[in-house]
């Protein structure tokens, strides 16, 4: 893999290539009619209202792009409670900025994401309804069925870096550099499967997602390792206590800069930091060196941290490889259980 540019691996190419028929699905294709006509309808509203020009749009306004963006996808915050809790003059200025300003596309967002109840999600359906060939539409679970690992997420994120020219990453929100970071990711999909449009590209993903869930006459159908190592992630950053007890998640995919992305950074009562690492395949030697480099990046932050590596299985050579640092990391094994019944019990 090229340590300078963001490629998808083997088996993540092989996913896309077979998600790629998706494209052809009859709903894909009804989604794409909504979505055009949404997209058409955010444009209709600020073009009457006039609002590159420097006229303000009113909540009733609002109340419609509202729905026109969550029409590309769900999102409870799009309602005009984010109008009340930021003051209408307030969105409006940032959306102007954000749409039409001169900065930099990192500061513009940068300064939206300082609205209240504004994420990564709601910046990049505004984004991609202003223009959709050029602007990413990025959910949770679509951008979590590609299963990257953290070398991945390290290159794209120096990639962002490099190409929207952030030379001091801390001065951003870390939303802001999760956007940047993800865009590269969905441009290599739209460039490598030739699609036009990025809500087309959102909505193969959609289907994939989808297709991960179907059950079929009480089986539950899962796709290779996607879905169980992505799953095993968020199942860890949502219940960090089942690693250790006390514990609380930071944030999953932590950047640290030069160092990397950490697949999870915890914190336990005391203010102790441990970077959570999955192997997903990794090599041993490699999984120990990238902890054992979340846990120096902490440390110059004057973060005091450990490491905990999450496996499937015992592993020799990892045994042997975190020997000597044995109290800085430990490993913790995993195990999968699937059951099902033809009666809910409640606990």
């Amino acid at each position: 893999m090229n340590e300078d540019v963001f490629t998808f691996n083997g088996e993540q190419k092989a996913n896309l290539d077979d998600w790629k028929q998706f494209l052809q699905d009859e709903r894909l294709h009804a989604w794409g009619i909504k979505e055009n006509e949404a997209v058409k309808s955010f444009h209709d509203i600020l073009h009457q209202a006039d609002f590159e020009g420097g006229h303000d749009l009113s909540i009733e306004q609002f109340d419609i792009i509202f729905q026109s963006l969550r029409t590309l996808i769900s999102n409870r915050t799009l309602t005009r409670n984010l109008c009340n809790i930021n003051g209408l003059a307030n969105i409006n200025s940032k959306l102007r900025e954000l749409l039409f300003g001169k900065n930099p596309l990192a500061e513009r967002i940068d300064q939206f994401l300082e609205l209240n109840r504004v994420r990564t999600m709601t910046v990049s359906q505004f984004l991609c309804a202003f223009n959709p060939e050029q602007y990413p539409e990025i959910g949770a679970r679509t951008i979590d069925i590609l299963n990257l690992d953290s070398e991945q997420s390290e290159i794209a994120f120096r990639q962002a870096l490099k190409e929207f020219n952030i030379t001091s990453p801390e001065d951003y929100f870390n939303y802001t550099l999760e956007y940047l970071t993800n865009m590269i990711v969905f441009r290599e999909i739209k460039n490598l499967l030739k699609i036009d449009l990025y809500t087309e590209v959102n909505d193969m993903l959609w289907l994939a997602v989808l297709s991960t869930q179907q059950e079929d006459q009480g089986i539950i159908q899962y796709p290779t390792s996607v879905g169980l190592e992505k799953d095993l992630r968020d199942h860890l950053a949502a219940n960090p206590g089942i690693i250790l007890k006390g514990l609380s998640t930071v944030k999953k995919e932590y950047h640290m800069g030069d160092a990397g992305t950490a697949d999870i950074l915890c914190q336990d009562a005391k203010g102790n930091y441990f970077v959570i690492e999955t192997k997903k395949g990794r090599e041993s030697d490699k999984v120990v060196g990238q902890t054992l480099r979340y846990i120096a990046a902490l440390a110059r932050d004057g973060k005091k941290s450990k490491g905990i590596i999450i496996v499937n299985e015992p592993d020799k050579r990892l045994n042997l490889a975190i020997e000597p640092v044995s109290d800085l990391i430990k490993i913790k094994y995993y195990k999968v259980k699937f059951e099902l019944s033809d009666h809910y019990e409640s606990e």
